[in-house]
């Protein structure tokens, strides 16, 4: 089962789902402004921003590489991300 990490805390998703839904659903907060469910998401207002990155995975095996103290090596994506239109991907860690 897909997992996504979200303030170290580990979640299984199933399905396409947008980061900021997904993090309301689990019963957490990220401020927003122009997000509706139902709606497009444009992420005109950028109040939804969040840090996201994705595991580093070793090409040749597939298996996450660690650092000195055992954890994942976290490749962070350069800029803040709108949560209201970044789809969760498997591994994806949110800060």
């Amino acid at each position: 089962m897909p997992e996504v990490f979200i303030d170290g805390k580990r979640f299984e998703y199933e399905g396409d789902q947008r980061l900021l839904q997904f993090i309301q659903d689990q019963g957490m907060e990220v401020p927003f402004f122009c997000y509706h469910p139902s709606m497009s998401a444009p992420a005109n207002c950028r109040q939804c921003l969040v840090k996201v990155g994705q595991p580093v995975k070793d090409r040749e095996t597939g298996e996450y590489e660690l650092d000195d103290d055992g954890e994942r090596v976290i490749r962070w994506f350069p800029k803040l991300q709108t949560s209201c239109n970044t789809m969760i991907s498997d591994g994806m860690v949110v800060l």
